[in-house]
């Protein structure tokens, strides 16, 4: 058996959007596609895929802002970021999700939205690198280039926030 591909479709990183269509062409061409990853925060557009593909290929959501929606519209699985850090949380989505309560699935998306707006606060990628330093004493090293390594300042004002976030995750 040959390995099987998956398609990403990340335009924010990629510069163009690969649409349904496209990914229906590209699966006739190669039949080794066993899946599709859809990062386009776009859920009309993760629907398509799972209507139209979704019964031969493991379609994939990613984007964390929206966990609820896109297993509400059927995909299978879900990639995640943030789950690095708070792994638990995110399980718990999907596993209430399973479990058809919705309410409380959709009110922990609302408290990771909340969650991820402190991640924003310092630069790209090494907030989540710093918290798992914190939460884990697991040390993953620093951002390379263009990236940056927090401040001192940054570091101590994300550790008292982090704190907070602790709080409300463990209250749920």
């Amino acid at each position: 058996m040959e390995m099987p591909l998956f398609l990403y479709n990340i335009p924010s990183n990629q510069g163009y959007n690969v649409a349904p269509k496209e990914s229906g062409k590209i699966s006739e061409r190669v039949p080794q596609v066993a899946g599709i990853r859809g990062t386009s925060y776009n859920i009309e557009q993760m629907e398509i895929l799972v209507h139209k593909f979704g019964k031969d290929h493991l379609i994939i959501g990613a984007g964390d802002s929206i966990i609820f929606p896109i297993f509400a519209v059927g995909a299978k699985a879900h990639i995640s970021v943030i789950s690095n850090v708070f792994p638990e949380t995110t399980l718990q989505i999907y596993r209430e999700f399973k479990k058809s309560n919705y309410e409380k699935a959709r009110n922990l998306q609302f408290l990771l939205n909340e969650v991820r707006e402190v991640f924003k606060e310092g630069p790209y990628i090494t907030t989540y690198k710093e918290a798992v330093r914190m939460l884990y004493k697991i040390d993953l090293g620093t951002v390379s280039s263009p990236l940056r390594a927090m401040t001192e300042n940054e570091v101590n004002e994300f550790g008292r926030e982090l704190k907070k976030i602790e709080k409300k995750l463990s209250a749920q």
